[in-house]
C-alpha cells in the first residue's frame, strides 16, 4: 500500500492550497477514518462523525508538515484519529452522551432474532473493551474495515508477521472472553 501517484499529486496541490485537492482527500478517505473512530468509540454515530470532523480539520491544518514518503495519508490520518480518540476518553464530558433513557430500545417490538443479534453485539463490545488497544485496532482495521494484512500493518506501523500474530491472539483473547468455559488452544 504505497503512496499512488495521483494522490501525490493531490497532497501536493492540497499543500498549495487548492480546496478541490482537500476535499478529493476527504472523500477518499473519509469512510475508513469514521469506520475506525465508529469502532472505537462505542459505536456512537455522533460522537464518531465529530471526531472524524476533528480529525480532517486537524489534516488540513497540519498538512503543510505532512511529508509524502511511501507510507499512504490513511496511515497518518489513523495517527490523528487515534490520538484524538485517546483526548476523547481523556475528557469524555467534551463529548455529549446522549441520555440512556433516550438511546434504549424498545426491545418488545423487536423480533426474537433481533433481540438476540442486539444481545450477541453487546457480549462482542464489552469483550473487545476488555482487549489491548493493539488488539482492538487490529480487530478494528482487519474485520471492520476489511483491510488486508498489509494495508494494517501500514496502518499500525508492524510488520505483516506481527500482525498475523496480533490478529490471532486478538481473536484468541475474544473467545475466551465470550465463552470462558470453553477451552481454546
Amino acid at each position: 500500500m504505497s503512496v499512488s501517484t495521483n494522490e501525490r499529486e493531490l497532497i501536493r496541490a492540497a499543500q498549495q492550497g487548492d480546496q478541490s485537492a482537500v476535499v478529493a482527500l476527504y472523500e477518499e478517505h473519509r469512510d475508513c477514518v469514521y469506520t475506525y473512530i465508529y469502532h472505537r468509540v462505542t459505536r456512537d454515530p455522533d460522537i464518531a462523525e465529530d471526531i472524524t470532523a476533528d480529525v480532517f480539520v486537524r489534516m488540513v491544518s497540519s498538512l503543510h508538515t505532512y511529508k509524502i514518503k511511501s507510507t499512504p495519508l490513511i496511515a497518518w490520518l489513523y495517527t490523528i484519529a487515534r490520538n484524538h480518540i485517546i483526548d476523547y476518553y481523556r475528557d469524555l464530558d467534551k463529548y455529549k452522551h446522549t441520555q440512556l433513557s433516550e438511546s434504549m430500545k424498545d426491545t418488545a417490538s423487536l423480533p426474537d432474532s433481533h433481540v438476540m443479534l442486539n444481545s450477541d453485539l453487546d457480549t462482542l463490545r464489552s469483550a473487545m473493551e476488555n482487549l489491548t488497544e493493539s488488539q482492538r485496532d487490529v480487530l478494528i482495521c482487519r474485520f471492520m474495515s476489511e483491510m488486508s494484512v498489509k494495508e494494517t500493518a501500514k496502518i499500525l506501523n508492524r510488520n505483516e508477521g506481527a500482525i498475523k500474530t496480533l490478529t490471532r491472539r486478538a481473536i484468541s483473547a475474544l473467545q475466551r472472553q465470550i465463552r470462558p468455559e470453553v477451552r481454546y488452544a
